[in-house]
């Protein structure tokens, strides 16, 4: 017996550019009659060609705009900040290695995540408008559409009675394949982060601590799926956050 994908899979797969004839038929037979749906399409394409704006060679044009944009919302120290972080990503993204913003050293992709999951952080934290592509009122569509991007269920862990709600989540690029990056706040506007990827070499590690400037990061490989949560906060309250998302993840 032969299952039919749903909308949200073909919706999907119109994203990617993978749709079979027939399938691209009975997408737009259902997108004349839904317009709501055919509304998030145009939305979900939007930000999939924005991500994959980011994946090759960085664009001069591009990085400007983001460093101008880093410049005029944020103070002068903000902006150091954020210029690292925009460098980083570029750095990354082009060449599947990362600098350090302390040492300058190149790293391996083994380290790559934590690092990746620092400059996300510095970047999309401080936004007002725009910190996430799709917002945690539509937490199922956020956790479904980062599913089929990664290829494996992600969850967008509560984090309880630690104080801290999910704000949503956004798509990045990690060297050649996508990562899921989890935003979240305090009452108090605190914010921390969660980076989730996917690896080829599967293993169990315990909670490693590393300081990057003010942020603190917190890592961990459980099996395939590797975990990076970012904060300002000190080391005991990100750690036991960490451990609150681990006991959510497994």
């Amino acid at each position: 017996m032969t299952t039919e994908p749903t909308i949200e899979t073909l919706m999907q797969a119109a994203v990617d550019g993978q749709l079979t004839p027939s399938q691209k038929d009975r997408l737009n037979r259902h997108l004349v009659a839904h317009p709501t749906d055919r509304a998030r399409l145009a939305e979900m394409i939007r930000q999939a060609e924005m991500v994959r704006a980011s994946v090759p060679q960085p664009d001069p044009a591009q990085l400007g705009r983001l460093m101008r944009g880093a410049r005029g919302g944020t103070s002068h120290a903000g902006f150091g900040r954020l210029a690292a972080a925009v460098a980083i990503f570029a750095l990354g993204l082009g060449s599947g290695l990362f600098l350090s913003r302390d040492s300058a050293t190149p790293v391996t992709l083994m380290a790559q995540a934590p690092v990746q999951a620092a400059a996300a952080h510095a970047l999309y934290s401080p936004e007002v408008l725009h910190p996430v592509e799709v917002f945690a009122d539509q937490r199922d569509h956020l956790q479904t559409w980062l599913s089929n991007r990664l290829g494996a269920s992600v969850i967008a862990p509560e984090l309880g009675d630690t104080g801290y709600r999910l704000i949503g989540g956004r798509l990045l690029p990690l060297g050649h394949g996508p990562a899921a990056f989890f935003l979240y706040e305090n009452e108090s506007g605190d914010r921390l982060s969660l980076f989730a990827n996917l690896t080829t070499d599967p293993a169990q590690t315990s909670f490693q601590y590393r300081r990057d400037g003010d942020l603190g990061i917190v890592f961990w490989q459980d099996g395939r799926w590797e975990y990076s949560m970012v904060g300002r906060s000190g080391r005991q309250v990100i750690e036991t956050i960490a451990r609150k998302a681990h006991e959510e993840l497994i």
